[in-house]
Formats: structure tokens, sequence, C-alpha cells
């Protein structure tokens, strides 16, 4: 009862804020940058707040640490908060305000399908032997992955079905060396995690992706990257390990872009940079 006081305290947008917590794992770290970014990514802030998408996401992940919603897990050196985790009774609560408002869905083995309405979905294991969209696709704006790196099969996602997707984490999923060309289907797509999913190379259809604020490629191969990351207008952080670039890559014209990481100087265009 003293936590749904809690909750019921909060503002409608850190109530959000609160419930999207839910959608990672029991005990899960959860990477303060990362989550900064895909709340960002998820377009509620007004059009005036757009130069400071992160400043004001980062606020409201604060006001959740202040009202002990929010664990700290890990501190930088410089005394900032690295990673937090949700408790596991607030998580339980977030849980089960999302279902009573049909906020979300977790997936895992005890579900036989996914609901056709899920409009945020995290898929916490993957049966081996079915379709586990169901018959239907729902209309998601966020789906999330996790503690599925050794699935024994390929992930097909048929990705025109997921037109209305803002934010797509496949981090530590094995696409088999090959992200789908598909891709381009997902236009409105805001933040895309390829880390350590073993692709050898980015599509040139990723170009397509005019609203992308995060790209995350970092992985133990090299990934082959064409010349098309200019056309990415929105880009805001572009997060590599090691990339193989025919030709250095044109970035001068990315007026929003904050975070260039694990970039050869030697990779990228230098004039106007």
């Amino acid at each position: 009862a003293i936590l749904e006081l809690s909750y019921a305290d909060l503002p409608s947008k850190l109530k959000f804020c609160f419930l999207y917590l839910g959608l990672f794992p029991e005990h899960y770290m959860i990477s303060v940058r990362k989550f900064i970014h895909m709340w960002a990514a998820e377009g509620i802030m007004q059009k005036r707040d757009a130069e400071n998408l992160e400043e004001i996401a980062a606020h409201d992940l604060e006001q959740l640490f202040s009202r002990n919603m929010v664990q700290v897990a890990e501190m930088t050196v410089d005394e900032r908060i690295k990673s937090c985790r949700v408790h596991d009774l607030l998580r339980e609560l977030a849980i089960r305000k999302a279902e009573d408002e049909n906020f979300f869905q977790i997936h895992d083995t005890r579900d036989d399908e996914i609901s056709a309405k899920s409009r945020y979905l995290a898929v916490h294991s993957l049966p081996l032997d079915k379709n586990y969209f169901g018959s239907s696709t729902p209309p998601l704006r966020s789906l999330l992955f996790f503690n599925v790196r050794y699935h024994r099969k390929n992930i097909s996602l048929i990705f025109k079905s997921f037109r209305k997707l803002r934010i797509l984490d496949l981090e530590n999923v094995n696409m088999y060396f090959n992200l789908p060309k598909g891709i381009r289907e997902v236009r409105l797509l805001r933040y895309l995690n390829l880390r350590g999913t073993y692709i050898r190379r980015l599509p040139l259809s990723v170009g397509c992706l005019r609203n992308l604020q995060t790209l995350d490629i970092r992985n133990s191969y090299p990934v082959r990257v064409s010349n098309f990351i200019w056309k990415l207008e929105s880009l805001r952080h572009l997060y590599a390990h090691e990339m193989l670039c025919d030709v250095p890559l044109k970035i001068e014209g990315l007026r929003n872009l904050q975070t260039l990481s694990g970039i050869r100087f030697e990779d990228v265009m230098h004039n106007n940079m």
C-alpha cells in the first residue's frame, strides 16, 4: 500500500518513466547512459526541448532516484550515477500497473502468445518451436530483447510489421552476421542497439532511418559501414568498436551529433567537421 502511494504521487511523465523501467529483468543492472538515450527516443518531450533531450531525460531519472523509486547500483569516478536497478517489489508494482493499463508486456516461457495490443514489449526468453509473435503483430513502439544470446535459431523480424517502432534493442542477440535490409521499413525508429549482435555489415537501407538518434554498433567483429551515415540527419550518438570503411565517412552535415565514440580519425572526412 505504501508503494502504491509513492506511485500515485508521481507526475504523469514520471509514472511513464517508472513503468518503462519495469521492462528490464529482475536484478538487471541498467546503464544510465543507455536508459537516457532510450527515454529521449521515446519522444514525449516537447519539440521546443529538442536540443536538450538528454538533459531532460537525465532529470526525469534523477527525480525517481530522489524519491527512492530507483536504486543506485554503480557510480563513476567523478561520482555520477553509472548504473541503477529497480527493487524487486517496485518492479512487481510497475509490472502490475503496466498490465492494468495495458501498457507493456514481458514475454517469457510462461506466455503462450504476445498480446496483439502490446505497445512496449520486452522479450526475456524465446521458445524454440513456434512463432512468438503469434498470428497478429502488435503496434509496438519499443521492442527490447534480454538474455537471448544463446538462442539456437535466427531471430526472424518482419520489419514492415513494426512501422510504429521507436526503439529496437537487440543487444547480445545473435543476428547471424546480417541485419535484414527490411530495417528501412521502420522509418520512425529513433534508437537502434546492435551491440554484441555479431553483425558484419550495416546494410545501406539503414540510411533511410532519418529519425534515428542513437546507433550502437559495438561488436567484437569489425562492422563494415558504407558512406551513408550523413543521411541520418537526426543522429545524436554513434557508438562503434571497430569499423571497416571503403571510403572516409561524410559526417559534417550531422548538426545534432553529440557523441562519436570508438571511431578512428581516418575513417571520417575532416572537411568542415
